[in-house]
């Protein structure tokens, strides 16, 4: 295959996978019990195969005509389902706290990970070390560009808040 074809097809990818996530907004979940069933099909009576929890971040759609969603979220691998749309926060549309909070536990969760990780290198610690590439395996989401474009956008909002609070 040619060089221009190889960057052609490279441009294509590119374009279909912004479609694919054009229509999936970033969420989390807002439940009181700290948890949430992921079903196979939009109705409860369908076998829940997964549970995603408090901290846990999903990409969704909502379902034409429908109270349900359909979501997909990484959890060591990724998951697709469908839970009940009135449980979706949207997180673009959290308060400035809330998303420093989120945020926060983000960038803290690595950092422990990180940690854990470089300890588990230099002391050659084998079991500790493949425990610590587990969890960056369950934590780490093959598609972040929204989490970080979503990042992104909230360190400008408040930036520019504060300057035009000046």
């Amino acid at each position: 295959m040619t060089t221009y074809k190889k960057y052609i097809l490279t441009i294509l990818t590119f374009l279909c996978s912004l479609t694919l996530f054009a229509e999936s907004k970033l969420a989390v979940f807002n439940d009181p019990d700290g948890f949430i069933y992921v079903r196979s099909r939009q109705c409860r009576d369908f076998k829940v195969f997964n549970t995603l929890y408090k901290d846990d971040f999903f990409y969704f759609q909502f379902v034409n005509n429908s109270d349900w969603a359909k979501v997909t979220a990484w959890k060591g691998r990724q998951i697709e389902g469908f839970v009940y749309k009135n449980r979706i926060q949207e997180v673009e549309k959290l308060d400035n706290a809330k998303q420093k909070q989120l945020i926060t536990k983000v960038l803290n969760r690595q950092k422990v990970l990180a940690d854990s990780f470089q300890n588990a290198w230099k002391s050659k610690d084998n079991i500790a070390y493949r425990i610590t590439v587990k969890e960056l395996e369950f934590y780490n989401t093959p598609n972040t560009t929204q989490y970080l474009s979503f990042c992104r956008n909230a360190f400008v909002r408040q930036m520019t808040q504060r300057l035009y609070s000046c």
